[in-house]
Order: C-alpha cells, then structure tokens, then sequence
C-alpha cells in the first residue's frame, strides 16, 4: 500500500465533500512507526490497524499504551487493541459486549473506563 497515495487521495476526499478523491481504507494496515504528522484521518476506516508506537498528527489522532492494549483515538473514535468504534458507542457498551471482545477485557475496561474517557475529552477540549 502506497501510504501517502491513500493519505492524498483521502484529503481530496474531506476537501470535495466525497466527489473526488476516496476515504482512506486502512483496515488492517501496519502504521507502526508512520509518520501521520499533518494527516486528517476524519472519516478513516482504521479498524484493526496497527497503530502501536504511532503518535497521530496530534491534532485530529492520537494515541497511547495502557497494559498490553494499543490506544488510538480521534474526538469520535476510539479504537483499544483490534476494537474501533465511536466514543459513544463505547460509553455505552454492557458488561457482556466488552467482556466478549477480548480476554480480561471487561476487568481492563472496569480499571481503565474513566480515565481513557476523561484523557480524550480533555484532549480535544479549547
């Protein structure tokens, strides 16, 4: 995959309101180590991507390591280990969804819920 072809042709994507250009389809895709600094990912698909060690642009993604589970996140979009879904989604999954993602998932997400929320609200507050 030619990284920076996908990039340009998603921000032609964002820049013409979907008339020209094609949102960035990054499922599965090892961004480990990419250099995503200026990139506006707003509509990407990045499930199951591999985004450990990979610090976003600092403005729309970011990302962080908390146990063993690669955290990326956008103002919408939260994405722990191969799990991508939207932040409210997340906040509103049961006891029983978190606990069949993953094993030890639903203690990790009991420990963890607060302070992941709390860290991209105030990431993406003025």
């Amino acid at each position: 995959m030619d990284l920076q072809k996908v990039l340009k042709n998603h921000k032609q994507w964002l820049e013409t309101y979907s008339t020209k250009g094609e949102s960035a389809d990054l499922r599965g895709a090892n961004l480990r180590g990419a250099n995503l600094r200026g990139a506006v990912l707003r509509g990407a698909n990045l499930s199951d991507a591999d985004l450990r060690y990979c610090i976003g642009n600092l403005r729309e993604i970011r990302s962080m390591q908390i146990d063993c589970y690669s955290i990326s996140y956008t103002k919408d979009i939260l994405s722990i280990g191969c799990q991508s879904h939207t932040l409210s989604k997340w906040i509103t999954f049961n006891d029983e969804e978190i606990d069949s993602m993953a094993t030890d998932a639903l203690n990790f997400w009991k420990k963890w819920k607060e302070i992941i929320i709390k860290t991209i609200e105030l990431s993406f507050s003025e």
